[in-house]
C-alpha cells in the first residue's frame, strides 16, 4: 500500500502518478506500509458509552481524527463515529493523551457537531449523537454505503464530463444551503465528498467550516489543502466569502475530469500559467477557469452563479411557458396571490390575465404600488415574459419606496440571494423589518431566520423565536416549523416536547413538508406525544410525496426495523429517544 508523505492520504494505487488529494508526485513523495498513525486508532470491537456502540473498522483517517465504521449494539444498525484526534496526540489504551490542553480542541470538535446539526440537505452528512470519553470527544453520523471521491479517483483514474458535472451539481446546491447559514465549508475536496450506492453525492466533514461577513476582512484560521485551497486561504486576516468555497469545488470539478488537481494557487500566481484544459469541452472549460481565477473579483461569485452556469451547460433557460400553476407560483418564497388575478382553465392551470406587459421606461411614472409590485414579482418568476431580475428589482424598489410591503419583503430577498442587485445581507434585514412591521408575515419569518443565523445583524436566538412566533400567529407554516425546531432543542426558549409536537403539527396541516418528516419523528419516538408508529408512517409518508428525502430514508430503513420489534414493548422507543433525541 502507498501513502502520500504530504497529507497522508492513501491507499493510493501504484498506477497514479499523483495523490489526487494534494497533488503531490507519489513518485517522490509517497511511502509504503501502514501509516503511523493508524497503530493509534481504536481496535475492532472497542465499545463506547457502555457498549451502546461497537467500533468495527477505520474508514477514514484524517489530520486530525479518525472515522470509523461502528455499530448502535442495542438496535444492530450501522452508524458512523468520527474520534477526535489531534496531530502529536498519543494513546494509552483507549484513552486519547493530547500533547497540550484538550478543551479548546474539543469545543471546536462540538462546533463541528452543531453545524452538522443545523444543516438539514440531502448532500450533507447528517449527525446523530455526541459525547465526551477516553479524554476526547465523538461525532456520531449517519453511515453512507458509498466511497469518496478520492478512492473513486484512484480507483478509476478519471469521471466522464457529464457524470462530473452532475457530482459538482450536487455539491453546489449543498454548500448553498451551507452559505444560507452564513458558513463556509474552507475545505471541499475529494476526500471529504462520498458517492453512496444511491449516486447522493454527500459532503462528510465540516472540522473546518467557519461563519463568515459578506465582504469583510475577518481572523481565520490557515486551512490549506494545495490545489483545492484559493490564495486567500493561504493568509489569516483577509476576506473569505462563498467565492472561496467556489474556487474548491470547482478544483474538484478539474480534478474529476483530469484525474489530479490543478496546481497550487501560489504556484499559478507566480508561473501565470494558464490552466491546462485540454481535453476539456469549452462550456465545462468556461466553468472551470472562472470558478478557479486567483483575483477574487474576476471569480464566480456565489453557488447560485455556478449553478446557473451550470444550467445553462445543461441547456435550460430562464424563460418559462405562458401557463403557470397557481401551486407554482406560490412556492416561490410563500408568495400569496390575489385569487381575482387568477383564471383557471383546463386541468387546473391557472394564468393571469389583468397584468399587460409594460414598457421598461413606463415603470417609473407608474404611480400605483401594487401594479408596480405585480409586474416585479412578472418579472422575477418568468410569468409571460422572460425572466429579468433587474426589472424585477428596479419594481420592488419603486414600490417600496411608496410603502408596499410586499415590495420592501421581495426587496430583500433580492439583496439576500444577490438577485438584480448585489448581495447584501444588511440590506436584506433592512428590508425583512420595514415589511415586518407593516405586518407581513413572510418578512417575519425571514428576520427570524436571519437572527437565528446571525445574517444581516448579531445572532440571538431569542429575538428569532419571537418573528417566528409572529409570523405563526399570522399563519406562517415555514415559522411554524422553526417554532417547533426551537421548542424541540429549547433554543430561544424552554425545552418542551409537547410545544414542538404542537407547531410541527400545525405546519403540517399547512403542507410543510419538513413539518411533516419531524412530526414522524416525535410519532416514532413517542416525544411529546404517544408512541404510534401507523402516525409515524402516515406523516412520514405525506413527507416523502411531497420531495422529503428524510422520509424517504426513514420508510426505507428504519421504520422497517422499527415495526419488526413492535412486540418488544416501549423500550426500544426509549431507546431510539437516548440515542437520537
Amino acid at each position: 500500500m502507498i501513502f502520500c508523505k504530504v497529507c497522508g492520504y492513501g491507499p493510493i494505487s501504484e498506477e497514479v502518478n499523483v495523490c489526487p488529494v494534494c497533488g503531490t508526485s507519489i513518485v517522490e513523495k509517497a511511502f509504503s506500509g501502514t501509516r503511523t498513525l493508524s497503530i493509534m486508532s481504536l481496535a475492532s470491537g472497542t465499545l463506547l458509552q457502555n457498549g451502546k456502540y461497537r467500533i468495527e473498522d477505520v474508514i477514514i483517517q484524517g489530520g486530525f481524527s479518525f472515522t470509523y465504521s461502528a455499530v448502535q449494539t442495542m438496535l444492530d444498525v450501522k452508524v458512523a463515529i468520527k474520534e477526535l484526534f489531534a496531530l502529536g496526540a498519543t494513546r494509552q489504551g483507549s484513552v486519547v493523551i493530547f500533547d497540550s490542553d484538550s478543551s479548546e480542541s474539543i469545543g471546536e470538535f462540538l462546533n463541528e457537531g452543531r453545524i452538522l446539526a443545523r444543516l438539514n440537505h440531502p448532500g450533507i452528512v447528517k449527525v446523530l449523537d455526541f459525547f465526551e470519553e477516553n479524554n476526547t470527544a465523538y461525532l456520531v453520523m449517519e453511515f453512507l454505503e458509498g466511497e469518496s471521491l478520492s478512492l473513486l479517483l484512484n480507483r478509476v483514474g478519471k469521471i466522464p464530463e457529464n457524470e462530473a458535472l452532475n457530482y459538482i451539481k450536487q455539491v453546489a446546491q449543498a454548500l448553498k444551503v451551507v452559505h444560507d447559514a452564513g458558513l463556509l465549508h474552507q475545505d471541499v475536496k475529494p476526500d471529504n465528498l462520498v458517492l453512496t450506492k444511491e449516486g447522493r453525492i454527500v459532503i462528510v466533514d465540516f472540522g473546518s467550516a467557519r461563519q463568515f461577513i459578506a465582504e469583510k476582512t475577518g481572523n481565520y484560521d490557515r486551512i490549506v489543502t494545495p490545489g483545492f485551497a484559493p490564495l486567500e486561504q493561504y493568509g489569516q486576516r483577509v476576506r473569505r466569502g462563498p467565492y472561496t468555497d467556489v474556487y474548491s469545488l470547482c478544483a474538484n470539478f478539474y480534478t474529476l475530469i483530469k484525474g489530479f488537481p490543478p496546481p497550487p494557487a501560489p504556484d499559478r500566481l507566480q508561473t501565470l500559467k494558464e490552466l491546462d484544459l485540454a481535453g476539456i469541452s469549452p462550456k465545462i472549460g468556461r466553468i472551470i477557469s472562472k470558478g478557479l481565477e486567483v483575483n477574487v473579483n474576476n471569480r464566480i461569485r456565489s453557488m447560485d452563479e455556478l449553478l446557473a452556469m451550470i444550467d445553462e451547460v445543461e441547456g435550460k433557460t430562464f424563460a418559462v411557458d405562458k401557463t403557470i400553476s397557481k401551486e407554482m407560483l406560490q412556492r416561490e418564497e410563500g408568495i400569496n396571490f390575489d385569487d381575482r388575478k387568477l383564471s383557471t382553465g383546463n386541468e387546473g392551470i391557472a394564468y393571469q390575465k389583468e397584468i399587460p406587459d409594460i414598457d421598461i421606461l413606463e415603470i417609473e411614472s407608474q404611480e400605483d404600488p401594487k401594479v408596480l409590485f405585480e409586474i416585479g414579482l412578472k418579472y422575477l418568476l418568468g410569468f409571460n415574459v422572460t425572466r429579468n431580475f433587474d426589472i424585477a428589482f428596479k419594481c420592488f424598489r419603486e414600490a417600496s419606496e411608496k410603502g408596499n410591503a410586499d415590495a420592501m419583503y421581495h426587496l430583500g430577498l433580492m439583496y439576500l440571494h444577490g438577485q438584480g442587485t448585489y448581495q447584501d445581507d444588511k440590506m436584506a434585514f433592512k428590508y425583512f423589518k420595514e415589511a415586518s412591521e407593516k405586518g407581513n408575515a413572510d418578512a417575519m419569518y425571514r428576520l427570524g431566520w436571519m437572527y437565528e443565523y446571525g445574517r444581516g445583524t448579531y445572532q440571538d436566538d431569542k429575538m428569532a423565536f419571537k418573528y417566528f412566533k409572529e409570523a405563526s400567529e399570522k399563519g406562517n407554516a415555514d415559522a411554524m416549523y422553526h417554532l417547533g425546531l426551537m421548542y424541540l432543542h429549547g433554543q430561544g426558549t424552554y425545552q418542551d416536547d409537547k410545544m414542538a409536537f404542537k407547531y410541527f403539527k400545525e405546519a403540517s396541516e399547512k403542507g410543510n413538508a419538513d413539518a411533516m418528516y419531524r412530526l414522524g419523528w416525535m410519532y416514532e419516538y413517542g416525544r411529546g406525544t404517544s408512541q404510534d408508529y401507523k402516525m409515524a408512517k402516515y406523516w412520514y409518508e405525506k413527507s416523502k410525496d411531497l420531495g422529503n428525502i428524510d422520509s424517504k430514508n426513514k420508510l426505507e430503513s428504519f421504520l422497517p426495523e422499527i415495526s419488526s420489534k413492535k412486540n418488544k414493548g416501549n423500550f426500544i422507543g426509549k431507546i431510539f429517544k437516548n440515542i437520537f433525541g
